[in-house]
């Protein structure tokens, strides 16, 4: 990198001078020291990209546009500003793919983003918590899925179950707590999962955050296998999931479960007209599998109504990218979690539930 520094001091001088702003005024608009800023532009310090991008949006928003294009670095030397992006070459197209470590084969793989969908209550959060225990157990089968039989470690980040007031309040997390308790988990798998709360936390402006939380477990010689984020909507506070930013937001899990090696779950909301999914199709075009979890119904001859049943679900593939043969499944909620049906005879007549439930 040493090479490139003074290019690097070269687009930090320019726009800078291009913006009207002196050091010092810099120094106030990004929150990075004068002194340092002088270094850069010196080509005594190299900047990490987080820096220049951190300069180069504060010389950005001053101007209220992009600085010119002698402003910005030419060629990809791994620091990039907002005002350039890059592209990457796939150099040999004949290797052998990289294998995929599967967690639950065809569901859930190591390093890539799997959404679970469904609408309220159906049960989503429990096929996640169902999930989680039996990796931090290190059993070897959870509802039809073959799992790799040895403890995984695993963070679960819960809005929707963990009360969190405030940063000094304490962290209440008895409904997870019995949750997980009653579903199986041992001992020994407590010691391999950490559950958090969120209050204030955005998964888009705060994404640094969570990234230094798995590269600190890594440093410490215990990595996290896999994430769960209980719920992209109450995650995601500063944006819509109607909107193709969501998409922006997804795909920086997906950077950073490659990055730290972590198989992703993202828990999210069906509409109450029963699609896939709620929001922007850049939602699907991003995750690498969505499965929906869906309620299994039947017509009341008597009164005409949608009468759901009690236990049952359907967890169907509805866009998997990461297993050729995805199959769906028939599986029952209960007080241990999610289990299999004993018999699919006692679901004749039932259907999957494709709109939102009309039951009293």
């Amino acid at each position: 990198m040493t090479s490139n520094l003074p290019k690097i001091a070269e687009m930090l001088r320019s726009a800078r001078g291009e913006a009207g702003l002196s050091q010092t005024e810099l120094a106030e608009l990004s929150g990075i020291a004068q002194a340092n800023i002088s270094r850069y532009e010196k080509g005594q310090l190299n900047p990490t990209s987080a820096t220049v991008d951190k300069l180069m949006t504060a010389i950005a928003a001053h101007m209220g546009r992009t600085p010119s294009a002698q402003a910005v670095l030419h060629g990809s030397v791994g620091v990039i500003g907002r005002s350039q992006g890059k592209l990457g070459i796939v150099t040999d197209l004949m290797a052998k793919p990289e294998p995929k470590e599967w967690f639950a084969t065809g569901f859930v793989a190591r390093r890539y983003v799997t959404m679970v969908a469904g609408q309220e209550g159906a049960g989503k959060s429990t096929v996640c918590q169902t999930l989680a225990v039996a990796w931090a157990n290190g059993w070897d089968e959870a509802f039809g899925f073959h799992l790799p039989g040895k403890p995984l470690r695993g963070l679960i980040i819960d809005v929707e179950n963990v009360m969190m007031t405030g940063d000094d309040a304490p962290v209440d997390g008895s409904l997870v707590m019995e949750r997980l308790q009653r579903f199986g988990l041992t001992d020994a798998g407590a010691d391999n999962l950490t559950v958090v709360g969120a209050a204030g936390f955005d998964l888009d402006k705060d994404s640094d955050m969570l990234d230094a939380i798995l590269q600190d477990a890594a440093n410490d010689g215990a990595p996290y296998d896999f994430v769960i984020f209980d719920s992209f909507r109450s995650l995601w506070t500063s944006g819509s999931e109607n909107t193709p930013d969501a998409g922006r937001v997804l795909q920086k899990i997906n950077r950073l479960a490659y990055k730290h090696n972590v198989a992703a779950i993202v828990i999210h909301h069906t509409n109450k007209a029963g699609a896939a999914y709620s929001g922007h199709t850049s939602i699907g075009s991003t995750v690498a599998a969505v499965w929906t979890f869906s309620r299994l119904i039947h017509k009341d001859e008597e009164t005409g109504k949608k009468v759901q049943h009690a236990t049952a679900r359907y967890l169907n593939p509805y866009k998997v990218r990461i297993a050729a043969e995805a199959k769906g499944r028939i599986v029952a909620v209960g007080a241990t979690g999610i289990t299999d049906t004993k018999s699919a005879d006692e679901y004749d007549g039932y259907n999957v539930d494709a709109s939102e439930d009309d039951s009293e």
